[in-house]
């Protein structure tokens, strides 16, 4: 397993560092993937310890350094109201958001309230980065 070189506390700081959150926000991070099957991991049994009913590492597993990297750049979905602003447009506009003169933003706006109000209040600026999210795309 040649692949299992990046050590626990590196593969913890490694997170920290690239998705901009905290030490204990990148270790659980890092200990749900690891948990969901994500990161294969390489490990003795001494390296294991149980505190309050779960088990933890004490120094940690090696990280599968090809998994960690892959897993790190995996592409977030848009979720909450990002995603229910999308879903409005592609019933609204199913072949993609026209430009600002044939397609109005603040009427596009309140046709979009219309269709969903959970993702009231809506300000111009959200409803931009969804148009470009939604247009970028092409899945309509």
């Amino acid at each position: 397993m040649a692949d299992f070189l990046i050590p626990y506390v590196d593969a913890i700081q490694l997170v920290q560092v690239t998705k901009h959150i905290s030490r204990a926000s990148a270790q659980k991070a890092l200990d749900d993937a690891i948990a969901a099957g994500k990161l294969r991991t390489q490990s003795t049994s001494q390296g294991l310890v149980w505190a309050n009913g779960k088990r933890i590492w004490q120094e940690g597993p090696s990280i599968g350094r090809d998994d960690l990297a892959r897993w790190l750049e995996a592409k977030r979905s848009p979720g909450g109201k990002q995603a229910r602003i999308i879903a409005a447009l592609t019933k609204r506009c199913p072949d993609g958001v026209p430009d600002r003169a044939e397609c109005p933003r603040e009427r596009l706006k309140a046709d979009l309230l219309a269709l969903d109000r959970s993702i009231a209040p809506l300000n111009l600026k959200t409803l931009q980065k969804a148009i470009e999210a939604f247009n970028a795309t092409g899945k309509r």
